[in-house]
């Protein structure tokens, strides 16, 4: 088993933000997850922890060593975004898929535990399969399919991460967006499991929103 340091490091900034954020804007909703079922919580962010520190690290190793060609320095634009829409459509239908087949519906059942109440690091408080499945796959095939190389991947991991980690803060919910981006409200919605509410979309680019757009036309 390999560990990439680099996708070590990107873990770890994404932990200690979500982390941060759990103990300042978001923290009356965590004392909120505390009281009400701290075995869940404690539970949720061992799932993070295990996701960011552990998995993310292996990943990177995977995509470094086996997929990566391109070995060149500096930051590709064209690539990035190549990755941010391959992410975004990838997990478009691996979220549609894990909440329309059974099988598949319990690896995403414990991220749906937390309904009415969401803090940061519940982004990645999925379970080791769903990481895998959903998280980790759209990138793994993005770096296949645009040969980008290790630093671009990196800021593509991190941006999706980030806006991950926000859209699970309740306490952003009154922002509006743009409706070509995932809102927090948009995906609070999604957990709250409104009826005719199908947003699978999730962080970055609301495909939902596009796919309704196209039925409607």
């Amino acid at each position: 088993m390999y560990f990439n340091l680099e996708g070590f490091y990107v873990g770890l900034s994404l932990y200690l933000f979500g982390l941060f954020l759990d103990n300042t804007i978001s923290f009356s909703s965590k004392q909120y997850l505390l009281a009400k079922d701290k075995k869940l919580l404690l539970k949720a962010y061992a799932y993070t922890t295990i996701n960011l520190l552990v998995l993310n690290p292996i990943f990177y190793d995977i995509i470094s060593t086996h997929l990566i060609t391109n070995h060149d320095e500096g930051f590709f634009y064209f690539k990035y975004f190549g990755l941010l829409i391959i992410q975004a459509i990838g997990y478009y239908l691996l979220h549609f898929a894990m909440h329309n087949n059974r099988q598949l519906r319990k690896i995403h059942k414990f991220h749906h535990k937390f309904t009415n109440v969401l803090i940061p690091s519940l982004g990645v408080s999925v379970t080791l399969m769903e990481y895998t499945f959903a998280y980790a796959t759209p990138f793994i095939l993005g770096s296949y399919l645009v040969n980008t190389n290790l630093t671009t991947l990196s800021w593509a991991v991190w941006t999706v991460s980030f806006l991950n980690i926000l859209i699970h803060c309740k306490e952003l919910t009154e922002l509006r967006y743009y409706k070509i981006f995932v809102s927090p409200f948009d995906h609070f919605n999604h957990h709250r499991n409104l009826p005719n509410k199908n947003t699978y979309a999730a962080p970055f680019i609301n495909i939902d929103n596009i796919v309704d757009h196209l039925n409607s036309s």
